[in-house]
């Protein structure tokens, strides 16, 4: 399923967290501003949405093409680079390794509206390499893209299947990224901040209720990416966890 199914799949949840306005453009179908009528705001995040990723078995983590705090006059060339991400030498070598064909793929494109994040990160339904474990939360300040990514890591609090905390590490993080005019921008942190805690009691509580909800209703086990802008947390998308056949 993709990125744009799992989210219109979220929203007919009606679970009670906010997903950032989107719009889909379809392969094919031309993006202009006209396009973006209906969408409020001054930056959007530009981001693919492939038949072929997010799913149980590929994810095709990091092999598309995102760009992030794009204006609204810049968002067509945005578009028309994601959609040429499917046609790099990246995503070829990808492709031979998980046995499709570049035919195979259509590249759709989904048009966010950007959030200023203070906090941002991913949460597994269950530990990657422990199957009997409950959530799994790694965050950092500022926009999550580095964590995504894989280029930083965040704090990570690991939970039982009763949602306890068992454990708690905090990461160093001394710049985060933060949304800018035209381009994320990377600016220090807060001393004080640096080697705190990035979440409270209450945001993991409520990570793992999230976490635990969606994972009922989309029947398997799943991870998510979501933010808190100020302190209204939004869920940016969910799927599958691959290689889950729960």
């Amino acid at each position: 399923m993709s990125k744009w199914a799992n989210l219109r799949l979220i929203e007919s949840f009606g679970i009670g967290v906010a997903v950032p306005p989107w719009i889909l453009i379809p392969e094919g179908e031309p993006c202009d501003v006209a396009a973006l009528t209906g969408l409020d705001g001054d930056l959007f995040a530009v981001r693919s949405s492939a038949n072929c990723e997010d799913g149980a078995l590929n994810s095709f983590a990091g092999i598309f093409e995102s760009r992030l705090c794009v204006p609204r006059s810049e968002v067509t060339d945005a578009v028309t680079a994601v959609r040429a991400s499917a046609h790099t030498e990246r995503c070829k070598v990808y492709l031979d390794q998980v046995g499709l064909s570049s035919t195979q793929i259509s590249m759709d494109v989904i048009v966010q509206r950007m959030l200023s994040a203070r906090i941002a990160g991913v949460a597994f339904s269950r530990h990657p390499l422990r199957p009997d474990s409950g959530t799994l939360i790694e965050v950092v300040h500022g926009l999550g893209e580095t964590l995504v990514g894989g280029q930083s890591h965040g704090d990570q609090i690991e939970l039982d299947a009763k949602g306890n905390t068992l454990t708690y590490q905090v990461a160093h993080q001394s710049h985060r990224l933060v949304a800018g005019p035209v381009r994320p921008v990377r600016e220090p942190v807060p001393l004080l901040e640096q080697s705190a805690m990035k979440m409270t009691a209450g945001e993991i509580a409520e990570i793992d209720a999230l976490v635990r909800a969606l994972r009922t209703r989309m029947g398997c086990e799943i991870d998510v990416e979501f933010a808190y802008a100020k302190n209204d947390l939004y869920l940016l998308q969910a799927r599958p966890l691959t290689g889950s056949t729960s």
